[in-house]
């Protein structure tokens, strides 16, 4: 199951890389996730290639520059 991750979380996942940086590639799924408010909210899910692997993520645009960010359990 999908979850909201922290700056911390996303980071570590993408091994520092800056996302921002990193061509995105998207999957054309869309996965439901709660958020900390209760709410749910619809992300994309995309992959991007960090380190020589693809590593698959949840973000979507939430409000004027404003993403979330979602990542399956380790």
């Amino acid at each position: 199951m999908w979850k909201i991750a922290s700056d911390k979380q996303l980071a570590s996942y993408f091994e520092g890389a800056n996302i921002w940086r990193t061509r995105w590639k998207n999957l054309s799924e869309v996965v439901s996730v709660p958020s900390h408010d209760g709410r749910v909210v619809e992300l994309q899910i995309w992959s991007a290639e960090i380190g020589q692997r693809d590593k698959l993520f949840a973000a979507s645009e939430v409000s004027n520059g404003v993403w979330v960010f979602a990542l399956l359990p380790l």
